[in-house]
Order: C-alpha cells, then sequence, then structure tokens
C-alpha cells in the first residue's frame, strides 16, 4: 500500500464514520467525473469494505469497486 492509499483509507474511515453517526450521505468523486453516493441511513446498512487499495460497496443489487487511485474528493453531506 503506498503512502497516498494509506492516507486516502483513514480518511474514508473516517468519514464514513461519521456519516453512519449522524445519518448523512458519503459522496466520493473520481477522477473521471462520476459521483458515488453511500446515503442515510443505507450507509449503517450497506456492506462497505475499505480495502488496502479500493473501497467497495453494494447497494443491495449492484456492487461498487473504486481505486483510491481514481478519487478525486470525497464528502458528506
Amino acid at each position: 500500500m503506498s503512502d497516498k492509499d494509506a492516507v486516502m483509507k483513514g480518511l474514508i474511515e473516517s468519514m464514513l464514520t461519521k456519516a453512519k453517526n449522524a445519518h448523512r450521505d458519503f459522496k466520493m468523486t473520481t477522477i473521471a467525473g462520476a459521483t458515488q453516493v453511500i446515503s442515510g441511513h443505507p450507509v449503517i446498512d450497506q456492506e462497505i469494505n475499505v480495502g488496502d487499495v479500493a473501497v467497495s460497496w453494494t447497494d443491495g443489487t449492484r456492487t461498487y469497486l473504486i481505486p483510491y487511485s481514481s478519487i478525486d474528493h470525497i464528502l458528506m453531506v
């Protein structure tokens, strides 16, 4: 795991915890311009895996995998 991946993993874990506790949305924008949302109460129920090089989750019908290297920015709204 690179230093950049380690920093991104820590940031995502922290932001996801805050989003879960506050029942808020967690959003990631990729460098290609796509916005991925893990939203509100489903943040608690979704199978979110913060791995060494990527974050993945499922919304019940689809599974998403976003490598840290492709994330432009993250936010909680």
